[in-house]
Protein backbone atom coordinates (compact mmCIF):
# COMPACT_ATOMS: atom_id res chain seq x y z
CA UNK A 1 0.00 0.00 0.00
CA UNK A 2 2.52 2.52 0.83
CA UNK A 3 4.22 1.73 -2.09
CA UNK A 4 1.12 2.26 -4.28
CA UNK A 5 0.31 5.73 -2.43
CA UNK A 6 4.31 6.54 -3.00
CA UNK A 7 3.13 5.91 -6.70
CA UNK A 8 -0.25 7.92 -7.03
CA UNK A 9 1.78 10.88 -5.32
CA UNK A 10 4.88 10.61 -8.38
CA UNK A 11 1.87 10.43 -10.41
CA UNK A 12 0.18 13.30 -9.52
CA UNK A 13 3.37 15.60 -9.41
CA UNK A 14 4.18 14.35 -12.74
CA UNK A 15 0.52 15.75 -13.84
CA UNK A 16 0.42 18.84 -12.14
CA UNK A 17 4.09 19.36 -13.48
CA UNK A 18 3.76 18.82 -17.09
CA UNK A 19 0.87 21.86 -17.66
CA UNK A 20 3.56 24.00 -15.45
CA UNK A 21 5.71 22.97 -18.11
CA UNK A 22 3.77 24.02 -21.20
CA UNK A 23 3.31 27.56 -19.60
CA UNK A 24 7.32 27.84 -19.31
CA UNK A 25 8.94 30.85 -21.27
CA UNK A 26 9.78 29.76 -24.72
CA UNK A 27 13.27 30.13 -24.81
CA UNK A 28 13.88 29.22 -28.53
CA UNK A 29 16.86 30.32 -31.26
CA UNK A 30 14.42 33.29 -31.88
CA UNK A 31 15.35 34.43 -28.45
CA UNK A 32 18.97 33.85 -28.09
CA UNK A 33 18.98 35.76 -32.31
CA UNK A 34 16.84 38.44 -30.88
CA UNK A 35 19.82 38.96 -27.44
CA UNK A 36 22.74 38.94 -30.39
CA UNK A 37 21.12 41.41 -32.51
CA UNK A 38 19.95 43.69 -29.55
CA UNK A 39 23.60 43.77 -28.58
CA UNK A 40 24.69 44.65 -32.07
CA UNK A 41 22.56 47.11 -32.27
CA UNK A 42 23.79 48.75 -29.01
CA UNK A 43 27.22 48.73 -30.47
CA UNK A 44 26.49 50.65 -33.65
CA UNK A 45 24.24 53.01 -31.78
CA UNK A 46 27.16 53.76 -29.12
CA UNK A 47 30.19 53.82 -32.21
CA UNK A 48 28.49 57.44 -33.48
CA UNK A 49 28.42 59.06 -30.30
CA UNK A 50 32.10 57.68 -29.19
CA UNK A 51 33.04 59.36 -32.82
CA UNK A 52 31.78 62.78 -31.98
CA UNK A 53 33.33 66.02 -30.97
CA UNK A 54 30.02 68.06 -29.66
CA UNK A 55 29.52 66.85 -26.02
CA UNK A 56 25.79 68.70 -26.92
CA UNK A 57 25.02 65.89 -29.00
CA UNK A 58 27.15 62.90 -27.55
CA UNK A 59 26.35 62.76 -23.75
CA UNK A 60 22.53 62.72 -24.28
CA UNK A 61 23.24 60.12 -27.11
CA UNK A 62 25.01 58.13 -24.66
CA UNK A 63 22.55 58.52 -22.05
CA UNK A 64 19.49 57.40 -24.05
CA UNK A 65 21.81 54.13 -25.55
CA UNK A 66 22.25 53.42 -21.61
CA UNK A 67 18.80 53.92 -20.82
CA UNK A 68 17.91 51.98 -23.80
CA UNK A 69 19.63 48.69 -23.43
CA UNK A 70 18.55 47.51 -20.20
CA UNK A 71 14.76 48.74 -20.82
CA UNK A 72 14.95 46.35 -23.58
CA UNK A 73 16.41 43.29 -22.33
CA UNK A 74 14.03 43.89 -19.47
CA UNK A 75 11.24 43.96 -21.80
CA UNK A 76 12.40 40.46 -23.27
CA UNK A 77 12.43 39.16 -19.95
CA UNK A 78 8.84 40.04 -19.42
CA UNK A 79 7.80 38.81 -22.37
CA UNK A 80 9.23 35.29 -21.89
CA UNK A 81 7.83 35.20 -18.88
CA UNK A 82 4.68 35.66 -20.05
CA UNK A 83 3.62 39.31 -18.61
CA UNK A 84 2.21 42.33 -20.28
CA UNK A 85 4.56 45.14 -20.68
CA UNK A 86 3.31 47.95 -22.88
CA UNK A 87 4.40 50.45 -20.09
CA UNK A 88 7.86 49.22 -20.82
CA UNK A 89 7.47 49.01 -25.12
CA UNK A 90 6.34 52.92 -24.81
CA UNK A 91 9.46 53.91 -22.83
CA UNK A 92 11.90 52.16 -25.41
CA UNK A 93 10.15 53.67 -28.30
CA UNK A 94 10.09 57.14 -26.74
CA UNK A 95 13.98 56.44 -26.00
CA UNK A 96 14.36 54.81 -29.97
CA UNK A 97 12.85 58.78 -31.42
CA UNK A 98 15.18 60.52 -28.93
CA UNK A 99 18.57 58.09 -30.18
CA UNK A 100 17.18 58.57 -33.78
CA UNK A 101 16.84 62.36 -33.66
CA UNK A 102 20.15 62.23 -31.92
CA UNK A 103 22.34 60.15 -33.71
CA UNK A 104 20.62 61.56 -37.50
CA UNK A 105 22.54 58.41 -38.99
CA UNK A 106 21.52 54.84 -40.08
CA UNK A 107 23.48 53.33 -37.58
CA UNK A 108 19.94 54.02 -35.04
CA UNK A 109 17.74 52.04 -37.36
CA UNK A 110 18.11 49.06 -35.34
CA UNK A 111 17.17 50.71 -32.41
CA UNK A 112 14.31 51.72 -33.73
CA UNK A 113 13.37 48.23 -35.51
CA UNK A 114 13.94 47.18 -31.44
CA UNK A 115 11.22 49.41 -30.49
CA UNK A 116 9.11 48.70 -33.65
CA UNK A 117 9.11 44.69 -32.27
CA UNK A 118 8.21 46.16 -28.83
CA UNK A 119 5.06 47.51 -30.26
CA UNK A 120 4.07 45.09 -32.38
CA UNK A 121 4.09 42.75 -29.58
CA UNK A 122 2.52 44.54 -27.04
CA UNK A 123 -0.15 46.90 -29.16
CA UNK A 124 -1.60 46.43 -32.10
CA UNK A 125 0.56 47.15 -35.62
CA UNK A 126 -0.91 50.08 -36.44
CA UNK A 127 0.93 51.93 -33.87
CA UNK A 128 4.69 50.71 -35.34
CA UNK A 129 3.04 52.00 -38.28
CA UNK A 130 1.94 54.98 -36.83
CA UNK A 131 5.33 55.65 -35.53
CA UNK A 132 7.33 54.74 -38.99
CA UNK A 133 5.20 57.40 -41.01
CA UNK A 134 5.59 60.03 -37.71
CA UNK A 135 10.02 59.20 -38.16
CA UNK A 136 9.52 59.61 -42.20
CA UNK A 137 7.74 62.75 -41.66
CA UNK A 138 10.60 63.94 -39.15
CA UNK A 139 13.34 63.01 -41.79
CA UNK A 140 11.25 64.82 -44.23
CA UNK A 141 11.46 67.98 -42.11
CA UNK A 142 14.83 67.30 -41.74
CA UNK A 143 15.98 67.95 -44.96
CA UNK A 144 13.38 70.48 -45.90
CA UNK A 145 14.77 72.19 -42.87
CA UNK A 146 18.65 72.11 -43.65
CA UNK A 147 18.25 73.14 -47.29
CA UNK A 148 17.87 70.05 -49.21
CA UNK A 149 15.28 69.80 -52.08
CA UNK A 150 12.17 68.57 -52.31
CA UNK A 151 12.97 65.20 -54.36
CA UNK A 152 15.80 64.63 -51.89
CA UNK A 153 13.92 65.04 -48.70
CA UNK A 154 11.00 62.81 -50.15
CA UNK A 155 13.50 60.14 -51.28
CA UNK A 156 15.35 60.27 -47.73
CA UNK A 157 11.54 60.00 -46.21
CA UNK A 158 10.44 57.33 -48.39
CA UNK A 159 13.58 55.34 -47.97
CA UNK A 160 12.68 55.66 -43.79
CA UNK A 161 9.53 54.59 -44.09
CA UNK A 162 10.73 51.85 -46.44
CA UNK A 163 13.48 50.78 -43.61
CA UNK A 164 11.05 50.88 -40.94
CA UNK A 165 8.51 48.73 -42.70
CA UNK A 166 10.49 46.52 -43.41
CA UNK A 167 11.14 46.06 -39.65
CA UNK A 168 7.35 46.19 -39.13
CA UNK A 169 7.28 43.49 -40.99
CA UNK A 170 10.18 41.08 -39.68
CA UNK A 171 8.45 42.05 -36.28
CA UNK A 172 4.99 40.48 -37.46
CA UNK A 173 6.38 37.44 -38.99
CA UNK A 174 8.49 36.86 -35.46
CA UNK A 175 5.45 37.70 -34.06
CA UNK A 176 3.31 34.94 -35.88
CA UNK A 177 6.76 32.34 -35.37
CA UNK A 178 6.48 32.76 -32.06
CA UNK A 179 2.97 32.12 -31.83
CA UNK A 180 2.97 29.09 -33.66
CA UNK A 181 5.66 27.72 -31.34
CA UNK A 182 3.71 28.68 -28.51
CA UNK A 183 0.65 26.68 -29.99
CA UNK A 184 3.44 23.47 -30.81
CA UNK A 185 4.23 23.60 -27.27
CA UNK A 186 1.04 23.26 -25.84
CA UNK A 187 -0.55 20.83 -28.33
CA UNK A 188 2.66 18.53 -27.46
CA UNK A 189 1.56 19.76 -23.52
CA UNK A 190 -2.06 18.32 -24.22
CA UNK A 191 -0.81 15.18 -25.91
CA UNK A 192 1.50 14.04 -22.96
CA UNK A 193 -1.23 14.65 -21.02
CA UNK A 194 -3.77 12.06 -23.27
CA UNK A 195 -0.56 9.82 -23.89
CA UNK A 196 -0.65 9.25 -20.56
CA UNK A 197 -4.18 9.20 -19.28
CA UNK A 198 -4.37 6.71 -21.99
CA UNK A 199 -1.06 4.64 -20.44
CA UNK A 200 -3.05 4.83 -16.84
CA UNK A 201 -6.00 3.28 -18.60
CA UNK A 202 -4.72 0.43 -19.81
CA UNK A 203 -3.01 -0.45 -16.83
CA UNK A 204 -6.07 0.08 -15.04
CA UNK A 205 -7.76 -2.33 -17.93
CA UNK A 206 -4.94 -5.09 -17.34
CA UNK A 207 -5.51 -4.48 -13.33
CA UNK A 208 -9.23 -5.48 -14.19
CA UNK A 209 -8.57 -8.58 -15.75
CA UNK A 210 -5.84 -9.84 -13.82
CA UNK A 211 -8.64 -9.35 -11.21
CA UNK A 212 -11.56 -10.78 -13.29
CA UNK A 213 -9.61 -13.99 -14.05
CA UNK A 214 -8.59 -14.92 -10.32
CA UNK A 215 -11.84 -14.19 -9.31
CA UNK A 216 -12.94 -16.58 -12.40
CA UNK A 217 -10.35 -19.22 -11.24
CA UNK A 218 -11.22 -18.69 -7.31
CA UNK A 219 -14.97 -19.53 -8.63
CA UNK A 220 -14.20 -22.26 -10.92
CA UNK A 221 -11.99 -24.31 -8.29
CA UNK A 222 -14.84 -23.54 -5.56
CA UNK A 223 -17.40 -24.70 -7.68
CA UNK A 224 -15.73 -27.62 -9.50
CA UNK A 225 -13.58 -28.78 -6.81
CA UNK A 226 -15.67 -27.93 -3.34
CA UNK A 227 -18.20 -30.23 -3.34
CA UNK A 228 -16.23 -33.23 -4.41
CA UNK A 229 -13.77 -32.38 -1.45
CA UNK A 230 -16.90 -32.26 0.73
CA UNK A 231 -17.81 -35.66 -0.48
CA UNK A 232 -14.35 -37.51 -0.43
CA UNK A 233 -14.10 -36.28 3.61
CA UNK A 234 -18.04 -37.42 4.36
CA UNK A 235 -16.55 -40.78 2.62
CA UNK A 236 -13.65 -41.01 4.63
CA UNK A 237 -15.39 -40.68 7.79
CA UNK A 238 -17.88 -42.79 7.31
CA UNK A 239 -15.44 -45.85 6.05
CA UNK A 240 -13.57 -44.77 9.45
CA UNK A 241 -16.22 -45.62 11.50
CA UNK A 242 -17.33 -48.85 9.69
CA UNK A 243 -14.47 -50.33 8.95
CA UNK A 244 -14.78 -53.03 11.91
CA UNK A 245 -18.50 -52.87 11.73
CA UNK A 246 -18.59 -53.35 8.10
CA UNK A 247 -15.19 -53.55 6.40
CA UNK A 248 -17.15 -54.30 2.88
CA UNK A 249 -19.47 -50.76 3.46
CA UNK A 250 -15.82 -49.22 4.28
CA UNK A 251 -13.99 -50.60 1.07
CA UNK A 252 -16.70 -49.66 -1.04
CA UNK A 253 -16.63 -46.04 0.73
CA UNK A 254 -13.11 -45.87 0.09
CA UNK A 255 -13.09 -46.72 -3.23
CA UNK A 256 -15.84 -44.33 -4.04
CA UNK A 257 -13.91 -41.09 -2.50
CA UNK A 258 -10.76 -41.78 -4.76
CA UNK A 259 -13.61 -42.13 -8.09
CA UNK A 260 -14.56 -38.68 -6.77
CA UNK A 261 -10.75 -37.59 -5.61
CA UNK A 262 -10.03 -38.60 -9.81
CA UNK A 263 -13.50 -36.57 -11.04
CA UNK A 264 -11.83 -33.65 -9.07
CA UNK A 265 -8.21 -34.18 -10.69
CA UNK A 266 -9.68 -34.37 -13.70
CA UNK A 267 -12.10 -31.22 -13.46
CA UNK A 268 -9.35 -28.83 -11.87
CA UNK A 269 -7.28 -29.83 -14.99
CA UNK A 270 -9.86 -28.80 -17.28
CA UNK A 271 -10.06 -25.46 -15.27
CA UNK A 272 -6.91 -24.54 -15.26
CA UNK A 273 -5.92 -25.96 -19.40
CA UNK A 274 -9.45 -23.35 -20.17
CA UNK A 275 -7.72 -20.41 -18.37
CA UNK A 276 -4.33 -20.98 -19.47
CA UNK A 277 -3.04 -17.50 -21.01
CA UNK A 278 -2.86 -17.30 -24.41
CA UNK A 279 -0.73 -14.60 -25.94
CA UNK A 280 -2.93 -11.96 -27.01
CA UNK A 281 -1.84 -8.86 -29.91
CA UNK A 282 -4.64 -5.67 -29.62
CA UNK A 283 -3.91 -4.84 -33.21
CA UNK A 284 -4.56 -8.53 -34.32
CA UNK A 285 -7.57 -9.63 -32.28
CA UNK A 286 -9.51 -11.47 -34.69
CA UNK A 287 -5.64 -13.46 -34.96
CA UNK A 288 -5.86 -13.70 -30.80
CA UNK A 289 -9.92 -15.41 -31.17
CA UNK A 290 -7.93 -17.94 -33.67
CA UNK A 291 -5.54 -18.38 -30.94
CA UNK A 292 -7.92 -18.73 -28.36
CA UNK A 293 -9.75 -20.93 -30.24
CA UNK A 294 -6.83 -23.70 -30.40
CA UNK A 295 -5.67 -23.52 -27.08
CA UNK A 296 -8.85 -25.17 -26.15
CA UNK A 297 -8.41 -28.15 -28.12
CA UNK A 298 -5.92 -29.22 -25.03
CA UNK A 299 -9.37 -29.41 -22.94
CA UNK A 300 -10.67 -32.48 -24.90
CA UNK A 301 -12.83 -29.68 -26.46
CA UNK A 302 -13.30 -30.20 -30.47
CA UNK A 303 -13.69 -26.40 -31.91
CA UNK A 304 -14.11 -25.02 -34.88
CA UNK A 305 -13.47 -21.77 -36.25
CA UNK A 306 -15.38 -19.88 -38.88
CA UNK A 307 -14.67 -16.30 -40.39
CA UNK A 308 -16.49 -13.75 -42.06
CA UNK A 309 -15.82 -10.73 -43.91
CA UNK A 310 -12.63 -8.38 -43.74
CA UNK A 311 -11.63 -5.33 -41.37
CA UNK A 312 -9.90 -4.36 -38.09
CA UNK A 313 -12.12 -3.84 -35.28
CA UNK A 314 -11.52 -0.55 -33.45
CA UNK A 315 -9.46 -1.44 -30.11
CA UNK A 316 -11.76 -1.38 -27.32
CA UNK A 317 -13.84 -3.45 -29.46
CA UNK A 318 -11.05 -5.83 -30.11
CA UNK A 319 -10.67 -6.33 -26.48
CA UNK A 320 -14.18 -7.21 -25.46
CA UNK A 321 -14.38 -9.81 -28.67
CA UNK A 322 -11.25 -11.40 -26.85
CA UNK A 323 -12.85 -11.31 -23.32
CA UNK A 324 -15.63 -12.70 -24.65
CA UNK A 325 -14.59 -15.29 -26.63
CA UNK A 326 -12.31 -16.57 -23.17
CA UNK A 327 -15.25 -16.24 -21.06
CA UNK A 328 -17.74 -17.89 -23.42
CA UNK A 329 -15.06 -21.25 -24.21
CA UNK A 330 -14.58 -21.75 -20.49
CA UNK A 331 -18.38 -21.65 -19.56
CA UNK A 332 -18.53 -24.53 -22.27
CA UNK A 333 -15.71 -26.38 -20.84
CA UNK A 334 -17.01 -25.74 -17.45
CA UNK A 335 -20.71 -25.95 -17.59
CA UNK A 336 -21.79 -27.65 -20.73
CA UNK A 337 -20.30 -30.91 -21.23
CA UNK A 338 -20.24 -30.72 -24.80
CA UNK A 339 -17.37 -32.61 -27.06
CA UNK A 340 -17.70 -30.15 -29.78
CA UNK A 341 -18.47 -26.19 -30.35
CA UNK A 342 -18.23 -23.74 -33.48
CA UNK A 343 -16.74 -20.23 -33.02
CA UNK A 344 -17.96 -17.85 -35.36
CA UNK A 345 -17.04 -14.21 -36.23
CA UNK A 346 -19.28 -12.72 -39.06
CA UNK A 347 -18.11 -8.95 -40.57
CA UNK A 348 -20.57 -7.61 -42.55
CA UNK A 349 -19.82 -3.83 -43.24
CA UNK A 350 -19.35 -1.55 -40.26
CA UNK A 351 -20.57 -4.46 -37.70
CA UNK A 352 -19.32 -7.49 -36.12
CA UNK A 353 -20.74 -10.70 -34.67
CA UNK A 354 -19.12 -13.11 -32.55
CA UNK A 355 -21.19 -16.15 -31.68
CA UNK A 356 -20.20 -20.15 -29.93
CA UNK A 357 -22.58 -22.51 -30.08
CA UNK A 358 -22.07 -26.12 -28.62
CA UNK A 359 -23.72 -29.24 -28.13
CA UNK A 360 -24.05 -29.60 -24.36
CA UNK A 361 -26.90 -30.07 -21.92
CA UNK A 362 -28.06 -26.49 -23.01
CA UNK A 363 -30.48 -24.64 -20.34
CA UNK A 364 -30.04 -21.38 -18.47
CA UNK A 365 -26.57 -19.33 -18.47
CA UNK A 366 -24.56 -20.12 -15.50
CA UNK A 367 -25.34 -17.11 -13.11
CA UNK A 368 -22.02 -15.45 -11.90
CA UNK A 369 -19.56 -11.95 -12.65
CA UNK A 370 -18.39 -13.00 -16.40
CA UNK A 371 -21.42 -13.09 -18.93
CA UNK A 372 -23.32 -9.69 -16.66
CA UNK A 373 -19.63 -7.72 -17.32
CA UNK A 374 -19.53 -8.74 -21.09
CA UNK A 375 -22.96 -7.38 -21.73
CA UNK A 376 -21.90 -4.24 -19.88
CA UNK A 377 -19.28 -3.34 -21.84
CA UNK A 378 -20.91 -4.85 -24.93
CA UNK A 379 -23.45 -2.04 -24.31
CA UNK A 380 -21.09 1.20 -23.51
CA UNK A 381 -19.88 0.46 -27.23
CA UNK A 382 -23.88 -0.33 -28.33
CA UNK A 383 -23.60 -3.85 -28.53
CA UNK A 384 -25.60 -6.68 -27.09
CA UNK A 385 -24.64 -10.31 -25.48
CA UNK A 386 -27.50 -12.72 -25.97
CA UNK A 387 -27.78 -16.08 -24.53
CA UNK A 388 -30.25 -18.68 -26.04
CA UNK A 389 -30.13 -21.70 -23.52
CA UNK A 390 -30.98 -24.40 -26.12
CA UNK A 391 -30.00 -23.03 -29.77
CA UNK A 392 -26.78 -24.49 -29.97
CA UNK A 393 -25.92 -27.65 -32.18
CA UNK A 394 -28.26 -29.93 -31.48
CA UNK A 395 -30.13 -28.06 -28.57
CA UNK A 396 -26.87 -27.23 -26.73
CA UNK A 397 -26.18 -23.68 -25.60
CA UNK A 398 -25.59 -20.61 -27.56
CA UNK A 399 -23.75 -17.18 -26.55
CA UNK A 400 -23.41 -14.37 -29.14
CA UNK A 401 -21.69 -10.89 -28.77
CA UNK A 402 -23.07 -8.04 -31.88
CA UNK A 403 -21.48 -5.09 -32.16
CA UNK A 404 -22.20 -2.46 -34.57
CA UNK A 405 -20.35 0.06 -36.45
CA UNK A 406 -16.96 -1.03 -34.71
CA UNK A 407 -15.31 -2.20 -37.82
CA UNK A 408 -12.67 0.02 -39.37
Amino acid sequence: MAQQRETNVRTADTAAAEPRAAQEPDRSVSDSALRIGLTLTLVMYFSTFLMHDDPRVYLPGLAVGIAFGPLCFWWLRRFHAGKSSRVLAAAIATLAVAGFILANSITSVGIVWAALLALCFEFAPLISGVLAVLLGGFTFTTHLASGSHLARALGEAAGAVFIFGLGIYLALLLKRITATEQERRATLADLEIANRELRQRLAAEQDLVVAEERARVAAALHDGLGHRLTSIGMSLDFSSRMVEVDPVRAREEILGARATASEALNEMRRVVRAMHPVSTDTEDPLGSLRAIAESFHSTGLELDFVRSGSGKPTRDAGLLMVRFVQEALTNVVRHSGATFARLRVEIDGGDVTVALEDNGRGGEAETGYGIPSLTERAAALGGTVTATPYGGIDGGFGLELRLPGVIS
